[in-house]
């Protein structure tokens, strides 16, 4: 309730803090009773049930800042998409991909496009990189591409850059029939990631609820305390 109050979108879940060195998506994948999974399960349900009556969707995925677990969530929730529909992730975050971190072993599929995850998901990750990544998400090529893969796919994973300070993503959740928005929990503040939304919304994009990530059920803190929410400043070019 403290999130949906503060930032005004409905809380579609929340993911359980998880300590790791590495990348978890890999342990995350064979890993489907863990309650990270079970947390993108209610998403995946509440992202259907609000979406279009169609067999066809695009969403996207983004955050305020980078750091915030996005890729991990869409990835996982492109996994569990995948149980039921074809779905493909589409890496649009062409400044600092991260796709081949996550997933390093990819299973062979057509062309630039892989397969991960036991329920086969397709993937494509961002292998050529544009100069200019801003022209390129806002040229035809781009939304030929899209259209392209919404014939191929039921379901198209748009993994957006972060909303602060580049402007890729205002141009790419247009596109997209609901954007989902990750919070990592007692982190980035506020006014943040509160000014972030209301970018997207104004801009056309449906924002249809917040995620929060890392967050510490055990320990039990309200999210977004006035104690303890703080502003982080980040570079991301």
């Amino acid at each position: 309730e403290d999130v949906e109050s503060r930032l005004r979108v409905p809380l579609l879940t929340s993911t359980p803090l998880i300590r790791h060195g590495q990348s978890p998506v890999a342990t995350l994948l064979k890993s489907p009773r863990h309650p990270y999974n079970e947390g993108v399960q209610v998403a995946l349900t509440t992202l259907l049930l609000t979406a279009a009556p169609t067999r066809k969707h695009v969403f996207a995925v983004t955050s305020a800042v980078a750091g915030e677990g996005k890729s991990t969530f869409l990835l996982l929730l492109g996994n569990a998409l995948a149980r039921g529909r074809s779905t493909i992730v589409v890496e649009c975050d062409f400044r600092r991909p991260s796709f081949s971190t996550h997933v390093p072993d990819l299973k062979p599929g057509e062309g630039s496009i892989g397969r991960y995850g036991p329920n086969n998901a397709a993937i494509l990750p961002a292998v050529d990189r544009p100069d200019d990544p801003l022209q390129f998400l806002s040229s035809s090529a781009f939304i030929e591409q899209l259209e392209a893969l919404k014939r191929c796919y039921d379901v198209v994973l748009l993994d957006c850059p972060p909303v602060h300070p580049v402007a890729d993503t205002l141009v790419i959740s247009r596109l997209a029939d609901a954007v989902v928005f990750i919070v990592r929990s007692d982190s980035t503040g506020v006014s943040t990631v509160a000014s972030a939304i209301r970018k997207l919304q104004r801009n056309g994009a449906n924002v249809v609820g917040a995620v929060l990530s890392q967050h510490d059920h055990k320990r039990a803190r309200q999210y977004y305390s006035e104690s303890n929410a703080a502003e982080k400043g980040y570079s991301y070019h």
